[in-house]
């Protein structure tokens, strides 16, 4: 009887003697959607993508005259392989992309972008340019390592500078930032190259990051810098972009942000052509810079501002001529409003139906909106708030000071106040009652725009005070079956991010930190500031949620010292404060 194992000794020799051929290679696709090797697509086939994946089978089409339905199967073929390959690429931008396009209203430039993106070569060096790594050399004295690690660092990495350990925090913006591993003060650096002739040490960037962050190319003459840059790079990047690289000033968030505009109106544009509505690229342009797409999260704190209203109104009435020229009616511009500039446009949209019925605007006195607080400052600004770069300055704006002057209390103080905010905005969106999936995409969007809330403070290290994610509290909430009625205790509730699923007011945030117990209190919970590792509620809850602090239970000398209740030992402060609070 042959088995499984004769076969596999066959197959080998057949390899070593030259017997069996290598399979013949899957082909790709052209941006334009034509074969790369000239020869015709039939239903069934399967191609290669750029990261060496395979595509699903092509769809059936006629070949002599694609109908309606064809068009729309084979167009959706193309947005699900676009939406495999960034999730394959964990690239959320083009995934955020992918979804959002229709089959439906599909367009050339559409097909043109997803085929580049799907078959083209993936961001970043070519083969042929990517500078080659050097050789680690293993010395006796381990001189290139410092503290286990290589001094090639990545972020997170540890490091030492005039005797105090210091960890690399972010170097996303062409700026480098490390904070004090015991005090979590904030070092900042201009450049990579400033870190490094400080330092001494390198920043090992991956291939994500290396087209971007390269261009320093500390030990490159100039004119061989432009080498770096890809075929597929240049076929996708504007020549402005190019340069900016080239002299070390491109912002990868920039640009993030650029497309993300351009993705936004390319949508409305498509919205209006639902309508019949066609040449009205500024007006779109114009509220896209106002409001940001249906998907964004732009608030506006304060009330109506004047200028933004004197600017959206010009588009406003422009829109509503042309939507009128199409045959259409106010109530079809007011949706198509609403479906491609989301609810930030709302009350300024509102204002200028207002303002052609007579009625009065009541606009916010500027004096009057001056920020009193720095939470307050930060609320009205929380969009653009999207790095601790930024969230800096507006600390130094505030307080009269330049960056530099800023200290990690004071970085320590606003990031506290921003996640405050983060846990309103999250409150917001949970209480939109949309599905559990969309509900969490909006909470990781809204996660993904905001600083790093990584400053820690001597209170905040004792404590082992430490932020959860929006997405990630959605998530343990939904899992705990706490729904907008039910009555919830947190033993350990920091600012709030774990109760943003329910509206039930009697329930109770407990909190030890007084200063985040006081910020606690602007949320409509009721509060308590006990060490939730020796106090118990009196009162029984339906739910009980927490992240505590995790770590052995010692007493003062450091000796690990368990505690017994209801007759268990309990050796651990996370275990303890749950037992408390069940």
């Amino acid at each position: 009887m042959r088995t499984a194992l004769d076969e596999l000794i066959q197959v080998t020799d057949q390899i070593l003697d030259g017997d069996l051929q290598k399979e013949e290679a899957l082909p790709t696709l052209t941006e334009d959607g034509r074969r790369a090797d000239g020869k015709a697509i039939n239903p069934g086939d399967v191609f290669r993508t750029a990261t060496d994946r395979e595509t699903t089978p092509y769809p059936k089409y006629s070949r002599k005259r694609t109908t309606r339905p064809e068009e729309a199967r084979l167009n959706q073929w193309l947005i699900d392989n676009y939406l495999a390959e960034a999730e394959a690429r964990n690239d959320d931008f083009n995934a955020t992309i992918a979804k959002g396009l229709d089959a439906k209203n599909f367009s050339v430039a559409d097909g043109e972008g997803a085929n580049l993106y799907i078959f083209g070569k993936p961001q970043g060096l070519s083969a042929e340019a990517a500078p080659q790594k050097e050789e680690v050399k293993q010395e006796n004295d381990n001189s290139d390592i410092d503290r286990g690690r290589s001094t090639k660092l990545n972020v997170g990495d540890t490091f030492t500078l005039s005797g105090v350990d210091y960890e690399l925090d972010d170097v996303s913006s062409g700026r480098v930032s490390a904070f004090d591993v015991d005090s979590g003060a904030m070092l900042e650096w201009d450049s990579y190259a400033d870190f490094e002739n400080e330092t001494g040490k390198a920043i090992n960037f991956d291939d994500r990051h290396a087209m971007i962050l390269g261009w320093e190319a500390r030990n490159q003459p100039n004119n061989q810098r432009r080498n770096l840059i890809s075929k597929k790079t240049l076929s996708t990047t504007s020549t402005d972009d190019i340069m900016a690289m080239f002299d070390g000033t491109y912002s990868e968030e920039a640009n993030a942000e650029e497309e993300k505009a351009k993705a936004a109106g390319a949508k409305a544009l498509a919205n209006a052509a639902k309508y019949g509505v066609r040449g009205i690229d500024e007006i779109t342009k114009g509220l896209v810079d106002l409001f940001g797409g249906s998907g964004s999260v732009n608030m506006f704190f304060g009330g109506l501002n004047r200028e933004t209203y004197d600017k959206a109104k010009v588009h406003f009435e422009a829109g509503f001529a042309s939507f009128k020229e199409a045959g259409k009616s106010l109530k079809e511009f007011a949706a198509w409003v609403r479906d491609s500039f989301g609810a930030g446009a709302r009350g300024y949209f509102q204002a200028w139906v207002m303002e052609r019925k007579g009625e009065e605007i009541v606009f916010e006195d500027d004096k009057a909106n001056t920020p009193k607080t720095l939470l307050e400052a930060l609320q009205a600004n929380a969009d653009k708030i999207t790095n601790n770069t930024k969230l800096k300055a507006y600390v130094a704006e505030f307080n009269g000071i330049k960056t530099g002057e800023v200290t990690a209390e004071q970085m320590k103080a606003a990031q506290e106040a921003f996640e405050l905010i983060q846990v309103v905005r999250a409150r917001q969106v949970v209480g939109q009652g949309m599905d559990q999936r969309e509900t969490f995409e909006k909470l990781l969007e809204l996660y993904q725009s905001q600083p790093n809330l990584d400053v820690r403070s001597s209170t905040s290290m004792e404590n082992q005070a430490y932020s959860t994610p929006a997405p990630i509290a959605y998530l343990a909430s939904q899992l705990a079956g706490i729904e907008s009625t039910t009555r919830v205790y947190e033993p350990t509730a920091g600012n709030g991010m774990l109760l943003i699923g329910t509206k039930n007011t009697e329930s109770v945030a407990n909190e030890l930190d007084p200063q985040r117990l006081e910020r606690l209190k602007s949320l409509p919970f009721k509060t308590s500031n006990h060490d939730a590792t020796n106090w118990k509620p009196q009162e029984l809850f339906p739910s009980v949620i927490m992240n505590p602090p995790f770590g052995k239970l010692r007493d003062d000398d450091g000796t690990l010292a368990p505690v017994k209740v209801d007759g268990f030992k309990v050796g651990s402060i996370d275990h303890l404060i749950a037992a408390r609070g069940a």
